[in-house]
């Protein structure tokens, strides 16, 4: 939906807290290695390596924050491991650089927690062995000790390591958390199908009832008052008349009722609408006219299915940030279409939810098109005749 949501608002709050953290930790090794390098300066000590340094720290931040925050994923999805890359080489130039000052091996902890998002954990774990050999080996250039060159390097792993736990706990739960509303957006379109449905159904009861019962009787009553209009004479003629008039317009008037009973339409876009409400990502922008009425239950049904099954799609295979639905008329079909931002797809294999989409179109006389390419998203359009031969 275009509102905001208050699930999501808490979830892209939190990743800007992670970069202002990260931009914090940035700001605070480049600060007390600028003073420390503009001390040396001011005594004629600085070289080349504390420019190298000083580059490093600025290569580091160049490529640290475009893939630290909440835009990741709409547009540095083939750029973020590259970025990953740079990253990790720009701190560990600027640790082996100037290990004395013992600084810079803070950015390999932002490093650790940047390759939980973008290679996730076994690759990370790797990083984290790469990088903690780095702080060791660039210690002992200016230690003898091995011991005492050991220490920090154990120390910024188990900080690394710390920084990687927490960000892939944060990410499970975040996913947890988009699969248990994108469950709740099923379950609630469900509910609301089944509520129309059975709405419909008892509606179907009563215009039933009423034309198997009322309108028989009704029926019966007219027949018996029209031979008894052909029989009676006198003053006992005109009230037999008026009663036949009377039954026939008792009669038009439970047809019209059980007509109006049979022709109920069930509302899809309030129905889609609250299927879609509160999901916290993909972020939903829905484009159908204000009423939109379906008279046939099970193409109801497929609509709201095809719309479920698409959103599923976008959100655990495409990893997309924002859907489009649209639901125009179209003559007398309707046509759906549901678009994403996702990764996308070079070949399109039918999965089980690709294969229940067409079956529910199949059932309805329906037509299935899917369009994706690598980054462009993936595209579900579908067309359903509103009535057929059943309907």
């Amino acid at each position: 939906m275009d509102g905001p949501d208050p699930l999501a608002s808490s979830t892209r709050r939190s990743e800007y807290l992670a970069v202002v953290a990260g931009a914090a930790t940035v700001i605070a090794v480049a600060l007390a290695s600028g003073l420390i390098i503009g001390r040396m300066a001011a005594d004629g000590k600085a070289g080349p390596r504390e420019a190298v340094h000083l580059g490093a720290l600025l290569a580091f931040s160049a490529a640290f924050f475009p893939v630290a925050g909440p835009w990741v994923g709409e547009k540095l999805d083939r750029a973020a491991p590259w970025l990953l890359i740079v990253s990790t080489l720009a701190a560990a130039t600027a640790v082996a650089s100037l290990p004395q000052f013992g600084l810079a091996p803070v950015l390999f902890i932002l490093t650790a927690a940047m390759a939980a998002h973008v290679v996730g954990t076994r690759w990370a774990y790797a990083l984290i062995a790469v990088q903690t050999l780095v702080v060791l080996l660039s210690t002992l250039r200016v230690s003898d000790d091995v011991l005492a060159a050991a220490v920090p390097a154990i120390a910024y792993g188990g900080f690394q390591v710390f920084a990687l736990t927490t960000t892939v706990a944060l990410l499970t739960e975040r996913q947890l958390r988009q699969s248990l509303a994108l469950a709740n957006a099923e379950l609630r379109g469900a509910r609301a199908l089944l509520e129309a449905t059975s709405r419909q159904g008892e509606r179907l009861r009563i215009a039933r009832d009423l034309h198997d019962l009322i309108g028989h009787h009704l029926t019966a009553l007219a027949l018996h008052l029209e031979v008894a209009g052909h029989v009676a004479d006198g003053r006992a003629k005109l009230p037999v008349e008026r009663s036949r008039a009377i039954a026939r317009l008792l009669l038009a008037d439970v047809r019209g009722v059980v007509g109006d009973l049979r022709a109920h339409e069930i509302d899809v876009v309030a129905l889609l609408r609250e299927m879609v409400a509160d999901l916290p990502r993909p972020h939903v922008h829905v484009d159908v006219p204000e009423t939109l009425e379906v008279v046939d239950d099970e193409r109801a049904q497929t609509v709201l299915r095809l719309v479920q099954e698409a959103l599923t799609n976008a959100l655990r295979h495409g990893e997309a940030e924002r859907v489009w639905i649209s639901l125009r008329h179209d003559g007398d079909a309707l046509t759906v279409e549901v678009r994403d931002d996702g990764r996308g797809a070079r070949h399109i294999e039918d999965g089980n939810g690709l294969r229940g989409m067409r079956e529910r179109l199949a059932a309805v006389a329906g037509h299935l098109d899917l369009v994706s390419a690598p980054g462009q998203g993936f595209t579900v359009r579908a067309r359903v005749p509103l009535r057929g031969a059943d309907a």
